[in-house]
């Protein structure tokens, strides 16, 4: 069915992902970078909101989508700062 498909894609996309953001989690420890870093946080936010109203979508619903995201990102990259 559509709907076990776009979940499967989900998930996929959700793991890949988590993948990147502790990819990226040991990028920033190796050169003692900040885990946040509320400028690029911020152009991300804007730039994928303005690309979820091209599709006609909420900016509410995007930036609310895009926060979870960068939650979870940030609470991989702390598991990987916090590991010997």
């Amino acid at each position: 069915s559509t709907l076990l498909a776009s979940s499967a894609a989900s998930d996929v996309y959700k793991r890949q992902r988590m993948r990147i953001s502790r990819e990226i989690g040991v990028y920033k420890k190796e050169h003692n970078m900040p885990i946040l870093q509320s400028p690029r946080y911020s152009e991300i936010l804007e730039k994928r909101s303005n690309m979820g109203e091209q599709m006609d979508l909420s900016t509410d619903f995007v930036k609310e989508i895009l926060k979870e995201i960068h939650e979870e990102s940030v609470r991989q990259q702390m598991i990987i700062m916090n590991e010997q």
